[in-house]
């Protein structure tokens, strides 16, 4: 991943204005782990980042699919495509109730609430679920048949929507305009 950080940054070092300095925020928000301050950013150009949440929906922290990692000896892992009908675990979330119950990204999904599951199933069964109630999963982990129990958490959706902010001033929507114009990204490869 680094070749490619530096890749990136080679690319914004040709296109930024001269003597741009984006040393810092690589630092920080590509390399490091600080939050990034949108608002900050997008207020230059009359801009906001509004944060909208959604109704609370049934959440156990897995995200799935019909591949898995799996270790490799030579290159640390590898991509194991799945028999068709078969659904992994593709990631666990922290502090998740899947990852309190010891879900483990690379278990195969067998059934749930004693009924098959795969691929095409699992969403519209599990959207049946109410928050609170306990589901009762079969998995494969390598040859071992388990058994696991997870309780449905709750979370909330988040989207996010750039929108103008009132009264912008002459030179924020100077920015702005700049922002979405093709000779702006013109003028900048040309540097």
């Amino acid at each position: 991943m680094r070749g490619f950080r530096n890749a990136v940054e080679l690319i914004v070092q040709e296109v930024a204005p001269q003597k741009s300095d984006f040393g810092d925020f690589f630092s920080k928000y590509v390399s490091g782990v600080e939050e990034i301050p949108w608002n900050d950013f997008l207020a230059h150009a009359g801009l906001m980042l509004e944060e909208k949440k959604g109704p609370a929906a049934a959440y156990i922290g897995i995200t799935t699919g019909t591949s898995i990692q799996t270790p490799s000896p030579f290159f640390g892992m590898s991509t194991t495509i799945l028999p068709p009908g078969q659904l992994g675990i593709t990631s666990v979330a922290p502090d998740s109730p899947a990852a309190a119950a010891g879900f483990d990204v690379g278990d195969i999904l067998v059934a749930m609430d004693g009924d098959r599951i795969d691929a095409a199933s699992f969403a519209q069964r599990f959207s049946e679920k109410k928050i609170g109630s306990t589901l009762n999963f079969a998995l494969l982990r390598g040859d071992r048949l388990m058994t696991v129990n997870v309780a449905v958490g709750s979370r909330e959706p988040v989207s996010y929507v750039v929108k103008e902010k009132t009264g912008a001033d002459e030179l924020e929507k100077k920015i702005f305009t700049s922002w979405l114009s093709e000779k702006s990204f013109e003028s900048a490869s040309k540097q």
